[in-house]
């Protein structure tokens, strides 16, 4: 059985969204395509088709929106976010309020992961598993400084 840490990158504003989004699934899932549909060569036959869409796109993006620290390694938050080894990663750095990870695909591959609305928990947490998973050579100082945020004074 494989160990898996799981780091959420939602905000307190995404959480909220989300939980509406699940409240009024009925509405946008079942409802407005059905309208929709119905009426699909019209404007506003268009704009529930497609809103309809955008909620349920939005929803499985929040769902997602995690970074999940496997033991051989990292699976990137996204709908497509898919997985890196450890050993693939060159260098992690920070640019204001997102994380860039750097890493060898068949070519130099850059994932952006945006922090901005993550905890001073997940924050800190996400800085001891980089930390141990990723040699310190890989990560910059920038990484250091925006999420070990508990150990700053």
């Amino acid at each position: 059985m494989t160990k898996k840490i799981a780091i959420d990158l939602n905000g307190p504003m995404q959480k909220l969204e989300m939980a509406l989004l699940v409240v009024t699934l009925p509405l946008w899932a079942a409802i407005f395509p059905f309208f929709g549909f119905s009426s699909l060569f019209s404007f506003s036959g268009l704009v529930l088709v497609i809103s309809s869409c955008y909620c349920a796109w939005y929803l499985t993006n929040c769902i997602n929106n995690k970074l999940v620290f496997l033991e051989t390694g990292v699976r990137l938050p996204g709908i497509k976010g898919g997985s890196i080894k450890y050993s693939d990663i060159t260098r992690v750095i920070a640019d204001k309020n997102v994380l860039v990870v750097e890493y060898i695909a068949t070519v130099l591959r850059v994932k952006h992961i945006d922090i901005d609305s993550i905890s001073e928990t997940n924050a800190t947490r996400l800085y001891r598993l980089l930390d141990e998973k990723i040699s310190a050579s890989k990560l910059s100082d920038e990484v250091c400084k925006i999420l070990n945020r508990d150990q700053s004074s």
